[in-house]
């Protein structure tokens, strides 16, 4: 039997209301391959209404973007960035719902990296 020492080429990572103040969700990326290209797509329970959220990037050197997004009504999954390429290494997301449903559980985040195979 081989093993391998690798990363995975996906990382999800899933933060409850309860774990995120304020509706504050911060993700923490590691794009170890400055040669790859990463996808990203937010997750959460199957939503009635589109769920608006703001989105900023950070890394060593500060804020890099902020926008809004929207996460349409009827998905649980929804492709925010693809074939995205940074040097660095790491990229923090802080992620604020707006206005989330009564019954909203929290919010996800799914990044594949992509080798170029594909």
């Amino acid at each position: 039997m081989a093993a391998a020492c690798s990363r995975p080429a996906s990382f999800e990572q899933f933060i409850r209301v309860a774990d995120a103040p304020g509706g504050l969700y911060r993700f923490e990326l590691e794009l170890p391959d400055s040669t790859a290209t990463y996808d990203i797509s937010f997750y959460t329970a199957d939503l009635k209404e589109s769920l608006q959220l703001e989105v900023r990037w950070n890394d060593d050197s500060g804020l890099l973007l902020n926008e809004n997004v929207w996460i349409p009504a009827d998905r649980h999954v929804a492709l925010y960035r693809s074939g995205l390429r940074h040097a660095s290494g790491k990229l923090c997301l802080r992620v604020r719902t707006i206005n989330p449903p009564k019954h909203f559980r929290g919010l996800g985040i799914i990044m594949h990296q992509n080798d170029g195979t594909r």
